[in-house]
C-alpha cells in the first residue's frame, strides 16, 4: 500500500516514494502498526497484512456484508534488527478494482513504528 505522506520521520528512515518501506536502522523492540479503510459495496473480503523482510508477519482479515467499507486495524510489538525493513499490503476480492484509503477522512489509511526504550 504506497503510504506517500509523512506526518513523523525524524530519522528519515521510511521510503515514502519507491518501495514505501520502514527500515528502522537501530536494533530493538518496536511497537509497528496500521490501519486500512477498504471500500466496496456487496459481499467481499479484505486483508489487510503487515510484512517482515517481504514475509507476511501479521495480518488481518474481515469479510464484509451489505456496508460500503471496512476497517482493518493491525499493531504488535515486534524485534527488530538494524537493517530489518516493514511494508504492508492489502487485498480485497470483490472482483473489480476498489478503493483503499478511501473517504473524506485525511487518515483513513496510517503505517507507521517506533521505537520502546528500556525494553
Amino acid at each position: 500500500v504506497p503510504m506517500d505522506a509523512e506526518v513523523f520521520d525524524t530519522d528519515g528512515t521510511y521510503d515514502h516514494s519507491t518501495n514505501y518501506r520502514w527500515t528502522p536502522g537501530v536494533a530493538g523492540k518496536y511497537w509497528v502498526f496500521a490501519k486500512t479503510r477498504h471500500d466496496f459495496g456487496g459481499v467481499a473480503a479484505g486483508i489487510l497484512s503487515l510484512y517482515k523482510n517481504g514475509a507476511t508477519f501479521i495480518g488481518s482479515r474481515e469479510q464484509q456484508g451489505h456496508s460500503n467499507a471496512t476497517t482493518h486495524h493491525i499493531s504488535m510489538i515486534v524485534e527488530s534488527d538494524a537493517d530489518d525493513y516493514f511494508e504492508i499490503f492489502a487485498y480485497q476480492n470483490s472482483g473489480g478494482d476498489e478503493v483503499i484509503n478511501g473517504g473524506t477522512d485525511e487518515v483513513s489509511g496510517i503505517f507507521g513504528g517506533f521505537r520502546l526504550a528500556g525494553m
